[in-house]
C-alpha cells in the first residue's frame, strides 16, 4: 500500500498543473519518479525537475556517457 495517496492528474491545481506539463513536455516525457509526492510541492517539483534536467540532459557528456555515469552512482548507492 503506498504510503501517500497518487495525485489525481484531473484535480491538480493550476501551480501543480503547470509544473506537471513543464516535466511531461520536456525530455523525460513523462511523469514518473518521484514527482508524484514532489507535486505536493509545486515550487519544489519545479526546482527539482529543473536541476535533475540540466544534469541529466544538459550536460557536457555525450548522452550515453552520461547515462552510464547515472547508472555507475545509483550502483554506488545501492539505489
Amino acid at each position: 500500500m503506498p504510503r501517500l495517496t497518487p495525485l489525481d492528474l484531473k484535480k491538480l491545481t493550476p501551480e501543480q498543473k503547470k509544473v506537471a506539463d513543464a516535466i511531461v513536455s520536456g525530455p523525460r516525457g513523462a511523469l514518473r519518479g518521484p514527482f508524484d509526492p514532489l507535486l505536493r510541492r509545486p515550487e519544489l517539483a519545479d526546482r527539482v525537475q529543473k536541476l535533475g534536467e540540466y544534469c541529466r540532459f544538459n550536460n557536457s557528456l555525450p548522452r550515453d556517457l552520461s547515462e552510464l555515469a547515472i547508472c555507475l552512482v545509483g550502483r554506488h548507492f545501492k539505489a
